[in-house]
């Protein structure tokens, strides 16, 4: 109707000359910055940490033992998921699987396993 344009058209002209509108929209961008480089930061010390364990579980393996872990561990990936779902529980693996909507990688099992066995890293 012809009322409704009216209003549409006033709210338009209303939300075009505001003055809160453009600080409105920094603080978005802002956030939305902030969170993206806060999501990248995590994500770097995630693989910094990742990579600093298997360094030093590799390094104190010799490279024969070393390739026969990763073949163990290939081989016993499902067991080691069912032994970890049985420690940790359940609910904190789905929690952790929501948060991780890519599939899990053997650095990020290790680690869990090593938290579930209490396994102290050096």
């Amino acid at each position: 109707s012809v009322d409704q344009e009216e209003r549409i058209a006033q709210l338009q002209n209303n939300m075009y000359h505001s003055s809160t509108l453009p600080a409105g929209r920094q603080e978005v961008a802002t956030a939305k910055s902030m969170v993206r480089t806060l999501k990248h930061g995590v994500l770097y010390q995630g693989h910094s940490s990742a990579h600093r364990s298997e360094a030093a579980l590799l390094d104190i393996l010799t490279p024969e033992q070393s390739a026969r872990y990763l073949q163990w561990f290939a081989a016993n990936k499902d067991r080691c998921e069912r032994i970890m779902k049985s420690k940790v529980g359940d609910s904190a693996m789905a929690a952790s699987e929501e948060v991780d909507s890519e599939p899990m990688n053997i650095d990020m099992l290790r680690q869990r396993l090593n938290a579930a066995f209490n396994i102290r890293e050096s």
